[in-house]
Parts: structure tokens; C-alpha cells; sequence
């Protein structure tokens, strides 16, 4: 087997034009594709079992139009969830990959974006960045991460 790429992400959320309204307006994504149904003929073909009613939408960002894509989805009748913390089993963080991150910082600080704390250094791997985490609208961690060029 061999991995060709990441197609997309899926974020459930419990307001589908609130999320929508950040990914896009805030984050700076387009909506690829929208969709109400009533059922998911995906999730009963995959065995799921119960209420697949939904509303969706698929975000995708200038530079990369084919993706990885984020796929956003506000189910009828939502599981008891919450947002994981950064312990939790699951994907409990997504990072985002941006060209200046002290432009991005202040832009969210300007949206009143809940922000942990302001750009910092750190390696990862044999890599050199600076990131820092925020949260979309229902809690869910995000992070932009600036790659830094060897010195």
C-alpha cells in the first residue's frame, strides 16, 4: 500500500454557518462544495447506523485548491461530544501552516479569536518554527506554524 495524499479533514461542528463564518471570513477559506441531506448514503454504505442527517461544507485554501480540505459538518442530531484536550485520544489538534505568523496572530487577536499565548520558537524535529494555538468556535484546537529558513 502506498499513501498518495491527505484528502480531507473532517471537523464536526454544532453551528455549520457560525464555523463557516471563521474558516472563511476569519482563516481565509473558500467553500468548495455545500450540502443539506437527509441522510448520508457514505455512512450507511460504511455500516453507521443511526440519524445521518447533516449539513456540510467543504473549505479549501488558495494555495492548495485540491487539498488537504476541511470538511465541516453540523449533524441533526449531534453526539454528546466536546472539543478533545491535547491528552485525549483522537485528533485533537490541527495545525495550519501560514507565511507570517505575527500577521496572523494580530489578525485573530483583532477577530477576538481565544488565543493561548502569543508566537513562540521551538524545534520540531530537524525543523525550526514559530507557532501558537487558538480555537475555532466550538473549542477545537488549531495551530499556525510558521517554518522558519535555515540560517
Amino acid at each position: 500500500m502506498q499513501i498518495e495524499r491527505l484528502i480531507h479533514v473532517n471537523l464536526t461542528c454544532s453551528d455549520l454557518d457560525r464555523s463557516l463564518d471563521f474558516y472563511c471570513r476569519v482563516l481565509g477559506g473558500e467553500v468548495a462544495e455545500r450540502s443539506e441531506k437527509q441522510r448520508s448514503e457514505f455512512l450507511e454504505a460504511m455500516g453507521f447506523e443511526g440519524n445521518t442527517a447533516h449539513r456540510a461544507a467543504f473549505v479549501v485554501f488558495k494555495k492548495q485548491p485540491r487539498g488537504p480540505v476541511i470538511d465541516l459538518l453540523e449533524w441533526a442530531e449531534p453526539g454528546p461530544g466536546r472539543p478533545l484536550g491535547m491528552m485525549d485520544v483522537g485528533i485533537p489538534r490541527l495545525a495550519i501552516g501560514v507565511d507570517d505568523i505575527e500577521k496572523a496572530y494580530r489578525e485573530l487577536l483583532d477577530e477576538g479569536v481565544e488565543v493561548l499565548g502569543p508566537p513562540r520558537e521551538l524545534g520540531v524535529g530537524r525543523f525550526r518554527i514559530r507557532a501558537f494555538l487558538f480555537k475555532d468556535p466550538d473549542g477545537v484546537m488549531l495551530e499556525f506554524a510558521e517554518f522558519l529558513k535555515p540560517e
